[in-house]
């Protein structure tokens, strides 16, 4: 349901647990809509996630850090004013101060959401996304069929297959059959 590869999201997932937030609650599906509409997709979600959780950590979002969001095309001080009804210029002085802790960050994870939603939705038909979607569904297939056993019975043909070509090879056999495709391919044309 995201246009954001399976890897991206599971490496978003493991960066917000291992750093003290939940994941399941809502808070990697609001960073990925709001990264989704204001973000360059991987490429801007994990820093994006990285420096939340990094504010997260220290109990405070400074300066420094949101211009890093700002960096990656988060407008972080519009969302939290909208979020807090504060100025700006307000929020940026509590910045300075350390006084912007979990609770203003976490009303910006919800305004984050707020600001993305139906976003992905829209996402979720481009090309893009398609081809994300389907790419991950085939990883996840080859990954099926790896499990099952299959893969060990095909790498055992794939051995014999080359213990054959490398016997043919040293027989001749290889250079008589490129030969006749050489041939072949000639008088064809």
């Amino acid at each position: 349901r995201l246009p954001t590869s399976l890897g991206d999201v599971l490496q978003a997932f493991v960066m917000l647990k291992n750093n003290g937030m939940d994941p399941m609650d809502g808070t990697l599906e609001k960073m990925i809509n709001a990264n989704v509409r204001y973000g360059k997709g991987a490429e801007t979600l994990i820093p994006i996630i990285r420096q939340l959780t990094q504010s997260w950590g220290k109990n405070r979002i400074q300066a420094e850090e949101a211009y890093v969001l700002i960096e990656n095309g988060l407008p972080v001080w519009q969302l939290l004013s909208e979020a807090t009804n504060k100025s700006v210029a307000s929020l940026q002085k509590m910045s300075e101060q350390g006084k912007l802790t979990r609770e203003y960050m976490v009303q910006l994870i919800d305004t984050m959401g707020k600001a993305g939603a139906g976003v992905v939705e829209r996402r979720m038909q481009t090309w893009e996304a398609l081809v994300t979607k389907f790419s991950d569904s085939v990883d996840q297939m080859k990954d099926r069929i790896a499990q099952s056993g299959v893969l060990d019975f095909f790498k055992v043909m794939l051995a014999d297959l080359n213990k054959e070509m490398a016997a043919m090879a040293e027989d001749g056999r290889l250079q008589v059959i490129g030969q006749r495709v050489s041939d072949w391919m000639r008088e064809s044309t």
